[in-house]
């Protein structure tokens, strides 16, 4: 399923980082990273760019050292999935539900995120950076923003990451272009390239930076 691939293309790929290999672009998007694991709140969504849909959106913010959220994802069958913490229950649930299922802090399936321990959706983690295994890079000038456009070498990717692709298949191009604003912050990225032999592109678009005041529990979705 294609939102099962995007969630390993996206999240999987983006647990490496080389400070020590240095690159046209390497700063901004080290500092782009560092920005974005250091926000408050923000709004994310996932676009598949071949179709146009949203395939995952999440609204995130901390209160204190505790994350409270709101995620939704959508694949390519019509599964779709909802989750929201407060911080201190997890409701979740899936399309067709009649309503939120809870698990307390009490239960052993109880988890949640922390300052510590990020959400990966709200870690640096979500912005793609392997330095080691660059094939390409360039920056482009957008006037208040710079655009940084990414190409890699699949075969020069580490072992491990590797590892995790093969339980999804072969990797045999990818490439990121990330939009910074004037303040170094991430704006969007694009990760496209081709897996099994097939095209793929998404769009991560982070919106409303430290603007969220309040993420509130909505009514289950019907």
């Amino acid at each position: 399923m294609r939102l099962i691939k995007a969630v390993l293309i996206i999240m999987a790929f983006a647990i490496f980082s080389a400070c020590s290999i240095e690159g046209e672009g390497f700063d901004e998007m080290k500092k782009a990273r560092s920005l974005y694991s250091e926000l408050i709140s923000a709004e994310v969504t996932v676009t598949d760019a071949l179709t146009g849909e949203a395939v995952q959106k999440f609204k995130f913010r901390y209160e204190g050292k505790l994350l409270t959220y709101y995620y939704h994802a959508i694949d390519d069958e019509d599964n779709e999935y909802f989750e929201y913490h407060n911080g201190s229950e997890l409701f979740y649930g899936y399309k067709g539900d009649s309503d939120w299922s809870v698990i307390s802090s009490n239960s052993k399936d109880y988890y949640f995120y922390s300052t510590i321990q990020r959400h990966p959706m709200s870690d640096y983690k979500l912005l793609f950076f392997e330095p080691q295994s660059m094939a390409q890079a360039e920056v482009i000038d957008l006037g208040e923003d710079i655009g940084l456009m990414l190409r890699y070498n699949t075969e020069k990717m580490s072992v491990t990451l590797k590892n995790q692709l093969a339980l999804v298949g072969e990797l045999s191009e990818f490439e990121t272009y990330t939009i910074i604003n004037k303040d170094g912050y991430p704006k969007k990225m694009t990760q496209s390239g081709v897996l099994e032999g097939e095209p793929f592109s998404y769009e991560i678009n982070i919106e409303r930076l430290n603007e969220l005041e309040v993420i509130e529990k909505p009514d289950f979705p019907t």
